[in-house]
């Protein structure tokens, strides 16, 4: 089973496409703070995410830089070639996200919701 939840701060705005198909697609990275330290400070592990469809189009509208979210999906090898050097790494394909960051209190919004049902993720 590839199965991954995580929490953590939105890095960047995320980059908001198409598909071929019309469809959104939409590249984010999180930092999440490790449990315990090292050499006496809290460190922080960094993913890169991708999601699709509705929960491309929740995270385009709704998350931005430094966001807390909370990311449910799977981990992907996200391996390439490019001038005949071959690069190695991992992503996260997003299926839900929750966002858990107040909006400005201001505007009477005190936070919003996530692109797809929570409740049922497997703990």
């Amino acid at each position: 089973m590839n199965k991954c939840i995580m929490s953590g701060n939105v890095t960047r705005d995320p980059q908001i496409s198409m598909s071929k198909a019309g469809k959104p697609i939409a590249n984010f990275s999180i930092a999440v703070k490790q449990d315990y330290k090292t050499d006496g400070e809290y460190k922080s592990d960094f993913f890169n995410c991708v999601a699709f469809g509705g929960t491309a189009e929740y995270i385009g509208n709704y998350v931005q830089k430094g966001n807390k979210v909370l990311i449910c999906g799977k981990m992907q090898n996200n391996n390439w070639e490019k001038d005949g050097v071959k690069h190695y790494g991992d992503k996260v394909v997003v299926e839900n996200c929750e966002g858990l960051t107040p909006k400005n209190k201001d505007k009477g919004m005190e936070s919003f919701g996530s692109s797809q049902n929570m409740d049922e993720i497997p703990f």
